[in-house]
C-alpha cells in the first residue's frame, strides 16, 4: 500500500512535531547544527509535500503570525524560569520547521506569478487588474 503525497506530508507534518519536541527535551546531548538541519529538511518536506497553490495565501498568513508569536513569545519567557528553556528551544525548534517551509512556498509563488496570474492565491492575482493600461481606458470610455 503506497501513501499519498497528503498522507506522506501529514506523517512529515507530524514526525517535525515529535522530533522538535524530543529535541527541546534532549538538546544539550545534540548539536546546533544537527539539529537544525533535521527539522530543517523537515521543514522543506513539509513545505513541498503539504501546501498546494490554492492553500498558499492561508500557509502564507498562518506562518508569519507564528514567527510573529513565537518570537514575542520567547521574550516574555522570562517569566517563568523554571520552564522558560524548555519552552524557548521548543518555540526554537518550531521556527527550524516553518521557516523554510515559509521560504519554498514564498518562492513558489513568485514562480507562479512569473509563469502565469490564474495559478496565484485571489489578491495576487487581482492586483494587476485593479489598475487598467490606458489603452483599455480609451476603449471603455468610448463605448
Amino acid at each position: 500500500m503506497a501513501l499519498s503525497k497528503k498522507e506522506v506530508g501529514l506523517l512529515a507534518f507530524v514526525a517535525g512535531l515529535f522530533v522538535a519536541f524530543f529535541l527541546a527535551l534532549v538538546q544539550p546531548g545534540v548539536s546546533q547544527t544537527t539539529q537544525i538541519m533535521a527539522l530543517g529538511l523537515l521543514g522543506v518536506s513539509i513545505g513541498l509535500l503539504n501546501i498546494e497553490v490554492r492553500e498558499m495565501e492561508l500557509y502564507m498568513v498562518a506562518s508569519v503570525a507564528f514567527v510573529f508569536c513565537a518570537s514575542t513569545f520567547a521574550q516574555t519567557l522570562d517569566q517563568l524560569p523554571a520552564i522558560s528553556g524548555l519552552l524557548e528551544r521548543l518555540l526554537a525548534n518550531l521556527l527550524y520547521i516553518v521557516v523554510p517551509g515559509v521560504v519554498l512556498v514564498s518562492l513558489r509563488i513568485v514562480y507562479e506569478a512569473s509563469k502565469h496570474r490564474e495559478s496565484l492565491p485571489s489578491p495576487l492575482r487581482t492586483w494587476r487588474a485593479a489598475r487598467p493600461s490606458r489603452k483599455a481606458a480609451r476603449k471603455r470610455r468610448k463605448r
